[in-house]
């Protein structure tokens, strides 16, 4: 019985040193989600500072100026280990811009720890300034900046915007300007902050800039991901575009170029990418980039996105994706084919994957582009015509949205089946959003079930 005693009492120990050896509890905590860290946390303090440490990698500290007025409570005093992750939000239209209080008495204690820092409806740059100035961060891997309002900068700009201190670590920066802002000088004062930023970031591996701002990545050896944008009425220079590509362009792999306008320029980009294996368009910036899309400028490419396609420009980039030199006439049988011939096009690419959506909206076709009731059963039908061809479809999913608008009816007639039939080896095909009535239901499942088709069943 002693001797029972004993030896539970040394299991009873040895569970104990177990749990609360920190190596062992580093391996568990790693993957425990943030609801269970928080619960973790109150067992004991070896399971508290733990806990910290991995509860400040996946949770964000809201700080706001004024105090209080977003959705998220700010914290009382707290574990300085969980100040790994800070946004701070600026509200109303504060006449004299300053840092939130609470966030300003911790800075000098957490500017080692941060590595995430968010700023969401900057009005002034007067507090990046004082941040920037005084503090260094050298664990920080992402910044991101949200310059708001059309009171931006209504005070004067600083005499010399102080430049960073190295940021080693630094992986991600992200930079936007409200579409309400219309002040030049932002854009101006915004331009230098970015250049800062990658002048000081040596490591920086992505830049996202929803502006039409352009840097000189030359200093960002590692950069892999570009990508520019705008959420307003911006045009962009070509030029000075291709001037920033040119600065990163052996060690680029993603380009993203989404929904802008360009100034008229004859220019086009027409540049070697070496390293790019991601290019993602606007269907706008298909006379722009079509010199630059080719296997000498892009001997690594693998994925090509192109979105927002309407109509006409399919024969666009069937034009690009062909070579062809041909003035279509437009109407729907033609660019059936067109699109026919765009989709075969890429079985000729040496792709390892592709996801292809095809999402049809009514209020993106003009007055002249009047359908009839058919037209999305003729869009499935042409795009499945053009990917029948491709040698191996097993990489292929395609995906069709209708939102059950009047001309994306789906019917089975017989050119539906043969296209159908002519990619049973792909990997899958999903439609939704079309309008079907039951006997077409009833004739799509019959045909599935027969042909053991990868396609969903409809409802």
């Amino acid at each position: 019985m002693e001797v029972d005693m004993q030896v539970e009492d040394m299991q009873v120990e040895v569970t104990v040193k177990a749990l609360l050896n920190r190596e062992i509890l580093h391996k568990i905590f790693h993957s425990l989600d943030i609801t269970t860290l928080k619960v973790v946390r109150h067992v004991c303090k070896v399971w508290d500072a733990v806990g910290a440490t991995y509860l400040g990698r996946l949770g964000h500290i809201n700080f706001s100026e004024p105090p209080n007025c977003g959705k998220h409570e700010e914290l009382a005093p707290f574990d300085h280990k969980l100040a790994k992750n800070i946004t701070l939000e600026f509200y109303g239209d504060q006449s004299s811009p300053k840092l939130p209080t609470n966030f300003f008495k911790i800075l000098p204690h957490i500017d080692n720890k941060l590595e995430s820092l968010e700023f969401h409806g900057i009005k002034a740059f007067k507090p990046l300034q004082e941040i920037w100035s005084n503090y260094a961060f050298p664990r920080l891997t992402n910044i991101s900046i949200v310059a708001n309002g059309p009171q931006l900068d209504k005070e004067p700009p600083p005499l010399e915007i102080a430049r960073f201190g190295r940021l080693p670590t630094l992986k991600m920066c992200s930079v936007k300007i409200s579409p309400y802002c219309r002040n030049p000088l932002a854009k101006g004062l915004m331009t230098t902050i970015c250049q800062n930023l990658a002048n000081s970031a040596p490591d920086l591996e992505e830049v996202y800039l929803d502006e039409n701002i352009y840097l000189s990545l030359t200093a960002c050896e590692k950069l892999k991901i570009l990508s520019a944008s705008s959420s307003r009425d911006l045009q962009y220079e070509v030029s000075e575009m291709e001037d920033m590509l040119e600065s990163c362009q052996n060690s680029l792999q993603s380009f993203t170029l989404g929904k802008f306008t360009w100034n008229e320029d004859p220019r086009q980009l027409n540049l070697p990418l070496p390293s790019l294996t991601h290019l993602k368009l606007h269907a706008t910036h298909i006379e722009i980039i079509k010199d630059l899309l080719n296997v000498t400028n892009l001997p690594e490419l693998t994925h090509f996105s192109i979105s927002f396609i309407n109509l006409t420009s399919v024969y666009k980039i069937s034009e690009l994706l062909q070579n062809h030199n041909t003035e279509f006439v437009l109407n729907l049988p033609q660019k059936c084919e067109a699109l026919t011939s765009m989709m075969q096009s890429f079985g000729d690419w040496d792709l390892t994957s592709a996801q292809i959506d095809f999402e049809i909206e009514s209020h993106s076709f003009a007055a002249n582009e009047l359908l009839c009731d058919e037209f999305g059963s003729q869009l499935i039908i042409a795009v499945l015509e053009g990917m029948g061809r491709w040698t191996d479809l097993t990489i292929a999913s395609l995906q069709f949205t209708g939102h059950l608008c009047r001309h994306t009816e789906f019917k089975m007639l017989e050119e539906m089946r043969a296209a159908l039939l002519s990619c049973r080896t792909i990997k899958s095909v999903a439609i939704t959003g079309f309008l079907m009535d039951e006997e077409t239901k009833d004739n799509l499942k019959a045909f599935i079930r027969e042909h053991k088709f990868p396609i969903n069943e409809p409802k």
